[in-house]
């Protein structure tokens, strides 16, 4: 369909707008095309229309069952809509399909410690680790897991490994701070916040951050 791999193509250059349109006029020709309700609902989520974005991602995997990554993404929309208990739901069926994404799992490790499930949170981001060992999403995640397990050590350990890889990440830095703060190792914990306000200025959680810390 010519429409939609202009649609797409407009999408990968990050024209929302186009995108939009031509995803919608091949919806006006088949209401059930699937590539166009699965990426019209990515859209609607890179807008933070959440609750839009999981209906038409809804309603692509209804009509594709088997596809990984349409569970995947509509575990995504339902994560960022706050519904983290169908979130989970989505993730493990895609995961069932592929057990090799380690995104999904990253996502799904981060929806179980929302549910206070933080045991099964530690299990499927070592896995997700494991999976894909220089994502440096993974290891934040990780070390935010980590933190809300209580193993303050290891998550320590995680953050200063992304730091030592990408020194420029200021929320990062901001992490490490509250891990720091929350060991009582606050000299430490004022340097990493006051590096995350000279990488971002205008942080305003690492302003309110090194405040408490004062």
């Amino acid at each position: 369909d010519s429409v939609l791999q202009r649609a797409v193509e407009a999408h990968r250059r990050a024209d929302l707008a186009a995108a939009g349109n031509l995803y919608r006029q091949v919806l006006e020709r088949d209401p059930q095309q699937v590539d166009a309700l699965h990426y019209l609902g990515v859209i609607a989520m890179q807008h933070g229309e959440f609750g839009d974005a999981a209906r038409m991602i809804g309603e692509a995997a209804a009509l594709r069952p088997g596809d990984p990554m349409l569970r995947a993404n509509l575990g995504n929309a339902l994560l960022q809509a706050g519904d983290h208990g169908a979130a989970v739901e989505h993730y493990q069926a895609a995961l069932a399909i592929d057990p090799s994404l380690a995104e999904a799992r990253r996502n799904l490790a981060i929806a179980l410690l929302s549910l206070d499930r933080a045991d099964g949170a530690l299990r499927e981001i070592a896995e997700a680790a494991r999976q894909a060992p220089r994502s440096l999403e993974v290891q934040v995640t990780m070390g935010n897991i980590l933190f809300g397990a209580g193993k303050s050590d290891e998550a320590i350990a995680c953050f200063e490994r992304v730091l030592s890889v990408r020194p420029d990440i200021a929320p990062v830095h901001r992490s490490l701070g509250n891990v720091l703060r929350h060991a009582g190792r606050l000299e430490e914990a004022i340097a990493c916040y006051e590096k995350a306000l000279s990488l971002a200025p205008g942080y305003a959680d690492a302003h309110h951050d090194l405040g408490v810390v004062y």
